[in-house]
């Protein structure tokens, strides 16, 4: 066994001692400070939510009470009693109300001793009597509830009915006696509105039925779902909280309905700031040594590495890294101190050809960034929009987010031909919106050459040269693509070809495109030459590529065809062997 191995063996793991020095100081400090917040906030919660709870309960107990004196004077005093049930057979309506001013009279007597009670109204529908106690006549939302009542007959003599017009919620309760009723109502607005004052509630209240508020109240407004948070684990309370206010909320069921109380919470925790305090004081005592410690075990070892890696870099090659310090120093400088040794025996000429690909494969990728077109679209369509053409804006918007979502796609190598044909309809039509004189682009293609595989972009970077070099102002544009299938030699080749009616390549730029391609690349002009070298990735050296002119410019390419469809990661296995 080597020294190295040894030594290796030794060291204890950097690693472990940077965790062992936070979980022995930092962690437990912390999970005390928030285990201790957790449950004083908890306690805290619970004891505001019982006052809360114990208050509803009185209100809800006073509730009940006082409607079980409106049930015993319905029932007991009017509906058992036998001069209650003739008022109804009177012959007019002043002699019906003669007979009811008894129960008039006991009926105001208990609307001034019951709160929650809105009014009592007496009616015989036979000789047309009604009357409200206190105020003689009801007014017309009574009078339109009396005849809901009558047309439907729900729940007369069983129990109270809830009743909602627009934004004011009734309780009515119905006893009837021969031809005659007595019907009470409690007002729940008026009784939410007038609880603090009336109940001495500490708290707001509304009342609610399954999901609906049939109150409001200042927490209400605006009311979702999502305002509901820190439900607590018993279900006995949970909070509101809007923009402005956090609220406490209880619930007390309340006949068929919930009774929901709810106060601000705006406790104050200014007591815990001195836990944070100490937590802080401690954390920074902690911290202090446990730079101490990690200063002889970590940084002492990391900064000898990296001042040895500097001194390399500035030229001392023989210079090594010392295999000192921890587990994982001593590894990072065996492998660095290795590596420095098979760089040596790299060659330079290895590394000047993956230089070289990886600088073709970025040209390739800036290629598909064409920032003159879109710009260029952009103004069009904004002078499309300044003009008021709004469909050819949408058309115009449509067609430049389907070639950018192409054009910026890096995820393939290849694409269909179907496809790339398809993008240059779309450029050509983009082209032509808002012209006077549209560019046209005819096909030609060969049957069953719609799935044959080629570069993204490359036909249309040619269609892209045609548009910006082929256009005249004497006649519109017309671009030709055709895909043809040839066989030569034994072997199947594509021809692709691009032209267009303009007015050709120049002599100097053509002579160069056929003879000397490397020097429009300098020059900037990287398209063709890109395109080229994409498909003799694909295809190999076979690929060429041929420029003329003949009634305007034409672009060739000539490509074998495989002799069988591979999928896209045999493909680039393939290209990345060649």
């Amino acid at each position: 066994m080597t020294e190295y191995q040894i030594e290796f063996r030794r060291a204890i793991s950097v690693k472990w001692r940077l965790i062992a020095a936070v979980l022995l100081v930092e962690i437990p400090l912390l999970a005390l400070f928030v285990y201790s917040t957790r449950q004083a906030t908890l306690k805290i919660n619970h004891q505001l939510a019982d006052v809360q709870d114990n208050g509803m309960k009185v209100f809800s107990s006073m509730l009940i009470g006082q409607m079980d004196n409106i049930n015993e004077f319905l029932f007991v005093n009017c509906w058992a009693n036998s001069d209650f049930a003739s008022i109804g057979e009177q012959a007019t309506p002043d002699e019906a109300k003669e007979k009811l001013s008894p129960f008039v009279l006991e009926a105001e007597l208990l609307i001034s001793a019951n709160k929650s009670l809105e009014a009592v109204v007496f009616y015989a529908p036979k000789n047309g009597c009604i009357v409200q106690a206190r105020d003689g006549e009801p007014d017309e939302e009574l009078s339109r509830l009396i005849q809901e009542i009558q047309q439907s007959q729900d729940n007369i003599n069983t129990a109270w009915t809830l009743y909602r017009r627009d934004e004011t919620s009734l309780l009515v309760r119905t006893c009837r006696a021969g031809d005659t009723y007595a019907m009470a109502v409690m007002n729940l607005s008026d009784l939410t509105a007038s609880a603090r004052v009336d109940y001495n509630l500490g708290f707001s209240i509304v009342f609610r039925e399954g999901d609906a508020f049939l109150t409001e109240a200042l927490w209400t407004r605006d009311y979702n779902k999502n305002m509901r948070v820190n439900e607590s684990e018993d279900g006995s309370y949970y909070f509101v909280k809007n923009k402005n206010h956090t609220w406490l909320v209880t619930e007390q069921q309340f006949a068929m309905l919930y009774i929901v109380g709810a106060s601000v919470y705006n406790y104050d925790w200014n007591w815990l700031y001195l836990c944070g305090i100490l937590v802080v004081i401690v954390s920074i005592g902690a911290f202090l040594l446990a730079i101490g410690y990690l200063q002889v075990s970590f940084f002492r070892p990391l900064n000898s590495l990296v001042d040895t890696i500097c001194k390399i870099r500035s030229g001392a090659a023989d210079l090594r890294a010392p295999e000192t310090g921890g587990r994982e120093f001593i590894a990072i400088s065996g492998a660095f101190n290795g590596m420095l040794e098979t760089l040596k025996t790299l060659r330079i000429n290895a590394y000047e050809s993956q230089l070289q690909a990886r600088r073709a494969e970025m040209d390739a990728l800036r290629l598909q960034i064409r920032r003159h077109f879109f710009l260029n679209c952009l103004k069009n369509i904004y002078a499309l929009a300044s003009s008021g053409e709004v469909e050819q804006v949408k058309q115009a918007a449509l067609l430049l987010s389907t070639n950018l979502r192409y054009t910026l796609n890096f995820q393939k190598n290849t694409i269909d031909l179907a496809t790339e044909l398809r993008m240059c309809s779309d450029y050509m039509e983009l082209q032509g919106i808002g012209q006077p004189q549209k560019p046209v682009l005819s096909l030609m293609i060969d049957a069953g050459l719609d799935d044959f595989e080629l570069p993204p972009v490359s036909l249309l970077t040619a269609l892209e040269n045609c548009c910006k070099y082929g256009t005249c102002q004497d006649r519109p544009l017309k671009v030709r693509i055709t895909a043809v299938l040839r066989r030569m030699d034994g072997r199947d080749y594509v021809n692709l070809s691009v032209q267009d009616n303009g007015n050709g390549f120049p002599s100097d730029i053509l002579w160069k495109l056929n003879n000397d391609p490397d020097a429009l690349q300098q020059e900037g002009h990287v398209g063709f030459s890109n395109t080229l070298l994409r498909f003799r990735m694909l295809y190999g050296e076979e690929c060429q590529a041929l420029f003329v002119n003949c009634g305007g410019a034409r672009v060739e390419w000539i490509v074998p065809l495989p002799e069988r469809k591979t999928t896209d990661g045999e493909r680039n296995e393939t290209t990345d062997r060649r």
